[in-house]
């Protein structure tokens, strides 16, 4: 569960960082910039930008939201996106909207590039994750598996999962960071 937060941080910095590019990573972290935004709209000087991000799913989001067209869609995850991002040669940073928990595989792999990290949005698990995974498991009588699709759904049932049954299961991640 996403929770997206209006900081006046972001919109100070948003406004503050005029001449660098942006890296936008997922689409949660999309809807969080367009969130920030006064009215929804993105200013013009953001246009002349180099807008980086990553998949055509945020690709998409910024294209029918922002009316603009951003630098990576290609790419499936950050770190294709890094050979993108170092064909530009920038010398200035780059505003880099994000969630609480952002790992900075970006920041951690581009040592050429500053990277201004500032979130936008909050994932939280759901007030009744634990009662929701008891119900479910006290249903299923044949586990097999576990499928993940992000490292915060993955830590958040872990706590809750029976130590024994994580023994008897296959986990599948869905994707190289979960």
């Amino acid at each position: 569960m996403e929770l997206y937060v209006t900081y006046p941080s972001f919109v100070f910095n948003f406004l503050l960082y005029f001449d660098l590019g942006m890296v936008i990573t997922s689409p949660r972290c999309a809807r969080g910039v367009i969130k920030c935004l006064v009215d929804g709209k993105l200013d013009e000087n953001w246009r002349k930008k180099p807008i980086f991000v990553v998949g055509e799913t945020t690709s998409r989001l910024l294209t029918n939201e922002l009316d603009i067209e951003p630098i990576g869609a290609n790419s499936g995850n950050a770190m294709a996106l890094i050979p993108i991002i170092l064909k530009y040669e920038l010398t200035k940073s780059l505003l880099a909207p994000c969630g609480n928990m952002n790992i900075n595989i970006l920041s951690d792999n581009i040592k050429t590039v500053e990277f201004e990290n500032i979130e936008v949005y909050r994932t939280i698990p759901h007030k009744n994750l634990k009662t929701n995974l008891d119900v479910v498991l006290s249903k299923i009588n044949d586990q097999i598996g576990v499928v993940y699709f992000s490292p915060s759904g993955f830590r958040a049932t872990c706590d809750f999962m029976p130590k024994q049954l994580l023994n008897q299961i296959h986990i599948f991640a869905i994707g190289p960071t979960t």
